[in-house]
C-alpha cells in the first residue's frame, strides 16, 4: 500500500487539537503549542508495522536548510537546534482520561543532529533531500519525557526507528516486532505528535487517535 493510500485510510476518525507537550520548545522564539492546531497528523498500526505521518503544512516551501548556524534576533540568542537537533519528529503514546491526554511509558521518534560546528557549512535542499540524509541515522524508543533521566534504558541500536518521505508527508515508522511490542505494551489509544523545525509555519504539535488495523493489535502481551 502506498503511503498516500495508507494515510487516507487511517485519516478516518482522526482529529487534532491543541495540546501541551513535554517537548514544548521554542522555534525562533515561538512556542510550538501556539502554532497550527488543525493539522491532520496520523498514526496507524498494521500487521508488522507502526507508522506515523506528519504532513508538511506549507507544500510551497521548496528550500529547507539544515546544519544552520545559530543566529541572534533582537538582542536575544535563539537556536535553530535545541539539544543539538534542528529537526525532530516525536511521537508520545498515551490515552485520553477525562478529556485530557495522558502519556504512557514510551516515546519514539527521529531527529536530525545539527552538524554546523563540525561541517562549518549550512546545507540547503528539499525536504526530500533532508529526509534522505537522515536515513542512515535511525531514531529510537525512549521512556517518556517525565522519566527522561532513564531515557538511555532503550538503545537506538536495539530498536531502530526509521524515517521516510512521500506525498508531502514525513513518515516515522518501525517494522521491528520487538519495537512494536514495546510501544503497544501499555495499550495506547492516542498519540501526541510533534514536528519541530527551524520554520514556525512548519512546526506543530497535534493529538490524534491511533488507528489499529486489527482489534487484536491493541494490547499485545509484553
Amino acid at each position: 500500500m502506498s503511503s498516500k493510500l495508507f494515510f487516507k485510510a487511517i485519516a478516518i476518525g482522526v482529529f487534532c487539537s491543541s495540546c501541551l507537550t513535554a517537548h514544548s520548545l521554542a522555534v525562533n522564539g515561538q512556542d510550538i503549542d501556539k502554532l497550527n492546531t488543525s493539522v491532520k497528523c496520523t498514526i496507524g498500526v498494521l500487521p508488522g508495522k507502526i507508522i506515523a505521518g506528519f504532513p508538511i503544512l506549507d507544500d510551497k516551501q521548496e528550500i529547507w536548510t539544515w546544519n544552520k548556524k545559530d543566529f541572534q534576533v533582537g538582542g536575544n540568542y535563539y537556536y535553530h537546534s535545541i539539544y543539538n537537533f534542528d529537526y525532530l519528529w516525536i511521537i508520545d503514546l498515551g490515552v485520553m482520561k477525562n478529556g485530557k491526554f495522558e502519556p504512557t511509558k514510551y516515546t519514539f521518534g527521529v531527529g536530525h543532529l545539527n552538524r554546523y560546528n563540525f561541517l562549518k557549512n549550512e546545507t540547503n535542499g528539499t525536504i526530500a533531500d533532508l529526509i534522505e540524509s537522515m536515513k542512515a541515522f535511525p531514531g529510537s524508543i525512549y521512556l517518556n519525557e517525565a522519566l527522561k533521566k532513564n531515557k538511555d534504558d532503550l538503545k537506538t541500536r536495539d530498536f531502530p526507528i526509521y524515517i521516510d518521505y512521500g506525498d508531502e508527508t514525513v513518515m516515522v515508522y518501525s517494522k521491528s516486532p520487538e519495537a512494536i511490542n514495546i510501544l503497544l505494551s501499555e495499550r495506547p489509544t492516542f498519540a501526541k505528535m510533534t514536528m519541530r523545525t527551524p520554520y514556525p509555519p512548519q512546526s506543530y504539535s497535534c493529538l490524534t487517535k491511533i488507528y489499529y488495523k486489527q482489534a487484536s493489535d491493541v494490547a499485545p502481551t509484553p
